[in-house]
């Protein structure tokens, strides 16, 4: 699943938003124990996040959910779904 998102700037850092039904559903906590890796390739950079899963979502029901989320629902910004 691929989201377009746009970076939003609070006093001098720079955040990714995570849409409120992904963070519900995949249980993002706001002490979650996330780790950003960055790489890069030929003309972009790749942020990757991990966040440990919690117990709830070891019910593969739960990530089914995720996967029916209407992509119109998961795009931020004002650019639409692609």
């Amino acid at each position: 699943m691929t989201l377009r998102i746009k970076p939003v700037m609070l006093k001098q850092s720079v955040y990714f938003r995570v849409p409120n039904d992904i963070a519900d559903l995949i249980g993002i906590e706001p002490n979650a124990d996330v780790t950003m890796t960055l790489g890069e390739q030929e003309d972009s950079y790749l942020l990757t996040y991990v966040v440990k899963k919690s117990p709830i979502l070891r019910d593969p029901r739960k990530l089914e959910q995720v996967a029916a989320i209407p992509r119109a629902r998961l795009t931020i910004g004002n650019e639409g779904p692609k």
